[in-house]
């Protein structure tokens, strides 16, 4: 006996053969979004990302910018309110061998506050400003 007797059978056939052409269709542009995505860069393409190099430049020195949950400021240790702060990395940034500067945001504030907070400064800083987040269960 036939799996397909009946009017029924004939059209469940027919729609799921209807959708095979579909699904390999999908599949070859799957693919092709897959190895686009994975293809290597070729040959004196940059790397995406910074021009500059991640690692520390050690002839420069470093300036140490922290920002506690009470919305405190320091640089270097001392006080200093924010619009002082960013006037000197904005006059800074004028130099090419200003100082590489160091962003250290205490543990307890919001992901939101500190992304704001580096934004900032990176507008002011420049690519010489890095952000070094808090061990878990530091306080400052």
């Amino acid at each position: 006996m036939d799996d397909f007797s009946g009017a029924e059978g004939w059209g469940r056939s027919s729609a799921i053969s209807g959708l095979i052409p579909l699904i390999d269709v999908l599949l070859v542009v799957l693919t092709f979004l897959v190895w686009v995505a994975l293809a290597p860069a070729g040959p004196g393409t940059p790397p995406q990302g910074s021009k500059q190099s991640l690692a520390p430049d050690s002839s420069r020195p470093l300036q140490v910018v922290a920002l506690t949950i009470a919305g405190e400021w320091y640089l270097n240790g001392q006080a200093i309110t924010k619009n002082e702060l960013l006037s000197l990395l904005q006059s800074e940034s004028r130099n090419p061998q200003a100082a590489r500067v160091l962003f250290l945001p205490s543990n307890k504030l919001s992901i939101e506050t500190v992304g704001d907070s580096f934004q900032q400064l990176k507008a002011r800083a420049g690519e010489r400003l890095r952000l070094r987040l808090p061990a878990a269960g530091a306080g400052r």
